[in-house]
């Protein structure tokens, strides 16, 4: 017997009153009055029936779970009818919940068949005084003996449907009251212990609280799952619960553990699962018999990785059979996880470890490492398992075309730097695998100081020579001609692949020259190779020398994509690219096609900014140069002065302007039209008068240097049209125009622009809005130089003194009546439109 102090509440009405039902008493150090009301209005079953007949008849028992601010406590509430009559002549009906410390119950072993048998008819002390009573501890066997009582099936059932949610049982009228608390310890003890400080019961419930877990009951209650008394199944949706009633008739039915141990261990597990996932129930069982349960979990996909490690650190898995132990041993293989490395060289004999295992672990460990990082710790694993050479053999077979871009970098990468002479599996799946004989070749390019001889004879002994014989010539750099057209045509027949991979090799190497001539050759003859997958790949190149990145701009230039490579050019190497540009547009069957290259070259020069770079400037005047001949490319240099008129002060550019323009006589009547349609969008205003003073020198009439604006990308707005005539004014300035002269040039030009309305964004509107505008920026000048007038001119010692002079004084006096006149003119023209 346990001594033990309990608290308690009394809800009832005091007989022949008006009064409504109420809590009359408390008692115990924990709740008072107001804490017992809460408790009886939260997990109230409802109003009983008057009749003592039926099966809802009083008394009724309530499970119930509530805590202090320290510990949880299991209420038992028991219901029944007073001798009393309220002052309707109602009977009168009383409630006593007795609320018991859950550790009191979880360390002792205390069933609720024992708490009810101990309190139901106990007399209550005093108003405020703690109950004592001695509690009696569950007899060992007495729960299991009751799970066998109302049958396992049954009982588990319920259980299990208890962690997803709410549980009616229907069609058990037959039961009593001390029944259906029975039946409760039944299901509890199917349950881990510390599931009581969330497990709630009636045993009726009629229309009462949603926090009731298990009751008994007419019919299903809403949110609820119903579980028929005589026929006891699991609904088929139910996932926690179907695993959860699985594991008990594993355990009792398959496993034949006996169910008092079953019952044993769970009471065992004490720790409160009051805020837990339902879910962490059903791994209760794990140790009772965790191997099997891991096991069974394992072949279901559903084993944890912690489970799997508890398994064969704790050495348990000695308790499963070798097929068993092996199939669990490859399921922690097949982690992937490194820290697992050293348990799998341990007990690979013991445990029956399997080397396919091992290469799946070592591909999903590649998976997650930067592609970067070289080696694998799983390589080195199977190294001291003396299994190195069919581990990488397997490693490389593993791999599908296409299956892991990348995949095939990393596993060639550990090929190269841990294969051995006698791995005669390792290269005998190497040269089965395509991708991967790529990247191990690729890879050789890229090191300098690898043993091209000695790899290309192990090589040799699988891979035919065809196929290795040009790569051993450009890695090697045998000889200095390049690859004949007759060897690159019979290589085409292992694949458009390879030949990409050569290339690849080749770029790494710098070595493009050898293979580029007889590759465009071929492009252009062989129907086995589709020009959009071969433009791909040109386009992926990036080598290292200019001569290279020429070429390559040559071939793409020709499939009309833009040229990949001249910026980069311009920075480094522009003589060697220029080299092999040229080089590239002799090439057979390319040369045909040298008007296309030259145009697409005009048309990315007219994209490209190069023209505010020396450097670049540089590469774009020899490719002008050697292509002096082509009008369309000259076209595209002349026309970089739209965007820098500054070019003009460049003495190369100067020099190559002046002979292109005698070579091409009809381009030096068009380069005005040339350079001023080539306006780009931004061009700063003072840089298009520049341009316009230009042209208005070289005799291009007004209206056409306007219609020359109006085609290009460069829109007139009225501040630019005060920055552009500003610029025209300096320039004509700067080339010996007299004050007067510029003045009146720029009045002819503004006159052109004013005429250009008949255009159709010209319109009288626009063109209103164009000189209001304009006016707008010239007072704003007008008046910032009116400061500094005032300003320069001030007297230091008399602010209101100025010394202008008398000739600036007269020039002031004309200046101010015709800025008058104009105002004048425009009150009464309405000159703006405004």
């Amino acid at each position: 017997m346990v001594r033990a102090r309990i608290g308690w509440g009394l809800r009832g009405k005091p007989a022949g009153s008006h009064d409504e039902y109420a809590v009359l008493a408390a008692g115990g150090p924990a709740f008072g009055k107001g804490d017992y009301a809460g408790i009886f209005s939260r997990f109230s079953p409802g109003n009983p029936p008057v009749g003592r007949e039926s099966p809802g008849s009083l008394p009724w028992v309530v499970l119930s779970v509530f805590r202090d601010d320290h510990e949880h406590y299991l209420g038992l509430t028991v219901q029944d009818w007073s001798n009393d009559t309220d002052a309707a002549g109602r009977p009168i009906s009383l409630s006593r919940c007795f609320a018991v410390p859950y550790t009191l119950v979880a360390e002792n072993r205390i069933s609720y068949r024992d708490l009810y048998t101990a309190l139901h008819a106990v007399d209550l002390p005093p108003d405020g005084r703690t109950l004592d009573v001695e509690l009696p501890e569950t007899a060992e066997g007495a729960q299991a003996a009751l799970v066998e009582r109302f049958g396992f099936e049954r009982a588990a059932a319920a259980a299990a449907l208890l962690l997803e949610g709410p549980v009616t049982v229907t069609r058990a009228e037959e039961l009593t009251p001390r029944d259906r608390v029975d039946f409760f310890e039944a299901v509890a003890a199917l349950l881990p212990c510390g599931w009581r400080t969330r497990f709630t019961a009636s045993t009726w419930h009629n229309d009462g609280s949603r926090h009731l877990g298990l009751v008994f009951a007419r019919q299903r209650r809403s949110g609820s799952v119903e579980l028929d008394w005589q026929t006891p199944r699991l609904p088929s949706e139910s996932v926690i619960a179907g695993d959860y009633w699985g594991q008990l008739h594993e355990l009792k039915g398959v496993r034949g553990i006996p169910l008092s141990v079953i019952v044993a261990h769970l009471a065992g597990c004490g720790e409160p699962l009051a805020g837990a996932e339902p879910s962490e129930a059903v791994h209760i069982f794990a140790d009772l018999d965790r191997p099997r349960t891991v096991l069974k979990a394992a072949m279901g996909g559903r084993a944890s990785a912690e489970d799997l490690r508890w398994v064969f650190t704790s050495g348990r898995f000695r308790e499963l059979r070798a097929e068993e132990r092996a199939a669990l041993f490859d399921q922690l293989v097949g982690l992937g996880d490194v820290e697992d490395i050293p348990l799998v060289e341990r007990l690979w004999a013991e445990a029956g470890g399997d080397l396919k295992s091992l290469v799946r672990a070592a591909r999903t460990d590649l998976r997650r490492r930067d592609p970067s990082e070289e080696g694998s710790r799983y390589l080195g694993a199977a190294e001291r398992l003396g299994l190195a050479d069919p581990f990488l053999a397997g490693l490389v077979r593993l791999l599908e075309p296409g299956e892991d871009p990348g995949g095939e970098v990393m596993v060639a990468r550990l090929v190269m730097a841990r294969s051995q002479r006698d791995h005669i599996a390792t290269f005998q799946a190497v040269a089965d695998n395509k991708a991967v004989l790529h990247q191990l070749l690729c890879h050789l390019a890229v090191d300098r100081g690898a043993d091209l001889v000695g790899w290309f004879r192990q090589l040799s002994r699988f891979v035919p020579a065809d196929f290795l014989h040009p790569f051993f010539r450009v890695l090697h750099g045998d000889a200095e001609r390049p690859l004949d057209a007759e060897t690159l045509s019979g290589f085409l027949a292992h694949g458009s692949a390879s030949l990409h991979a050569l290339l690849v090799a080749a770029e790494v190497r710098g070595r493009l020259d050898r293979v580029l001539p007889e590759f465009a050759s071929l492009v252009i003859t062989d129907a086995r190779l589709g020009h959009a997958f071969w433009t791909d790949w040109i386009f992926e190149l990036d080598p290292v020398g200019g001569h290279d990145r020429g070429m390559l701009d040559v071939l793409l230039l020709w499939r009309d994509r833009s040229p990949r490579h001249l910026e980069k050019a311009a920075l480094e190497d522009w003589r060697g690219y220029r080299e092999g540009f040229v080089a590239g547009c002799a090439i057979p069957g390319v040369e045909a096609g040298l008007d296309r290259i030259l145009a697409g070259l005009a048309a990315h020069l007219r994209e490209w900014n190069w023209c505010k770079d020396p450097r670049q400037v540089a590469v774009v005047l020899a490719l002008a140069t050697a292509y002096r001949e082509s009008p369309v490319l000259t076209a595209a240099v002349l026309a970089a002065r739209a965007a820098a008129p500054e070019l003009s002060d460049d003495e190369g550019y100067r020099s190559w302007r002046e002979q292109a323009l005698q070579r091409h006589a009809p381009l030096e009547g068009q380069e005005p039209v040339i350079v001023l349609k080539a306006l780009p969008r931004d061009a700063a205003a003072e840089n298009v008068g520049r341009l316009c003073a230009e042209m208005l020198g070289r005799g291009v009439l007004p209206s056409r240097l306007v219609e020359c604006l109006d085609q290009s990308h460069w829109r007139l707005t009225g501040d630019r049209l005060v920055g552009l005539l500003t610029g025209a004014r300096s320039s004509l300035r700067a080339s010996g125009v007299s004050e007067a002269g510029a003045r009146e040039k720029c009045r002819i030009l503004t006159a052109a622009i004013q005429r250009s309305r008949s255009r159709p964004h010209m319109s009288d509107a626009h063109l209103s809005d164009l000189r209001y505008t304009a006016v707008q920026s010239i007072c704003t000048e007008l008046e910032h130089y009116s400061f500094l007038l005032e300003t320069i001119a001030a007297d230091t010692e008399d602010k209101k003194s100025f010394h202008v002079g008398d000739q600036s004084r007269q020039r002031l006096i004309e200046l101010s009546a015709w800025l008058k006149g104009v105002i004048e003119a425009s009150r009464s023209r309405k000159f703006f439109g405004r």
